[in-house]
């Protein structure tokens, strides 16, 4: 699809005194509404998606959750927390004044949206995850403590093992908040600890084979910020299986899984969890495919949700 000309209308939404989100419209400006959650925490709005929708029937809205991408103040962790990012999306939903929301999530981007749903169950129309991650220690463990995801990239694991051998703390996630949160340590050094936390998850998201460039430093740098801030901290959940334990409040909305079988940041077993829970639910879970939602597999789920949804919207 040739999107080249549609340009993005950005703006900001002042959440607090000192906090504004940004947030963009993509599309028709009288479409049907998909807010599309990014995942991280910490990663911030991504375009690529932009390149394959359908601009005339859709209007996307993204946004940028407090303390990443272009919202400010930029990486803030005072009152940074799960719970927050949910009202901040509840204010986002009535400034734009939408009735019920389509939410596009993907990764941690999943783990909101079915909090946003679990609070507000009567302002969501429909969901599509993809990557589910329900945000529950084993999860987070499987992937930074040596529990599984190593067992697939052992080489790169240890280097990220390694990199905190000799810092203090219980757990590597522990190791690598407490030196990024370090004020005390130069920039510079905190960054090189972003740069190796981030290569390291870097290296699980796709079955194709990617490079570490060096325009990525900074997103390195904010991801593994806020994902070492939300994981150290357990995501702010109330309880390790919130999301499950809860799943009686959104399991009658029209749910789509997207869930790659190579998948090693996010399980597959999570998602296959969650579908266990719903009555409503459409499953693609791709062989052929990753995390990453750019594995052609995944995308080309994508584009037959949206091609459902066009349909039963006209």
């Amino acid at each position: 699809m040739n999107n080249k000309n549609v340009k993005f209308k950005e703006n900001y939404l002042e959440l607090d005194s000192k906090t504004k989100m940004w947030y963009a419209t993509y599309g028709n400006p009288k479409g049907f509404p998909i807010l599309v959650v990014h995942g991280g925490p910490g990663g911030g709005s991504h375009t690529a998606l932009t390149k394959f929708v359908d601009v005339k029937f859709f209007k996307y809205i993204f946004f940028d959750q407090r303390g990443c991408g272009k919202s400010t103040p930029h990486l803030e962790l005072k009152n940074n927390n799960t719970q927050q990012l949910v009202e901040d999306i509840e204010a986002l939903r009535k400034y734009l004044k939408l009735d019920k929301l389509t939410i596009f999530g993907g990764s941690w981007g999943t783990t909101l949206t079915l909090m946003y749903a679990i609070k507000y169950p009567q302002n969501v129309a429909t969901m599509i995850l993809r990557g589910v991650f329900l945000a529950r220690q084993e999860d987070v463990d499987f992937l930074y403590e040596g529990k599984g995801a190593n067992w697939f990239f052992p080489k790169e694991y240890e280097v990220f093992k390694n990199a905190v051998v000799n810092l203090k703390g219980r757990t590597n996630i522990a190791k690598y908040y407490k030196a990024l949160t370090n004020k005390n340590l130069d920039l510079e050094y905190r960054k090189k600890f972003a740069a190796i936390f981030y290569k390291w998850e870097f290296s699980l998201v796709s079955v194709r084979e990617r490079e570490f460039k060096k325009e990525y430093e900074q997103e390195a740098y904010d991801l593994a910020l806020l994902e070492s801030h939300y994981f150290y901290n357990k995501s702010f959940m109330p309880s390790d299986n919130y999301i499950l334990e809860n799943a009686d409040k959104f399991k009658h909305i029209p749910t789509y899984i997207i869930h790659g079988h190579f998948d090693i940041d996010t399980r597959l077993i999570g998602a296959y969890l969650l579908e266990q829970k719903l009555d409503n639910v459409k499953t693609y879970y791709n062989h052929m495919a990753g995390h990453s939602l750019l594995d052609s597999a995944n995308l080309q789920a994508l584009e037959d949700i949206l091609e459902q949804l066009k349909n039963k919207a006209s």
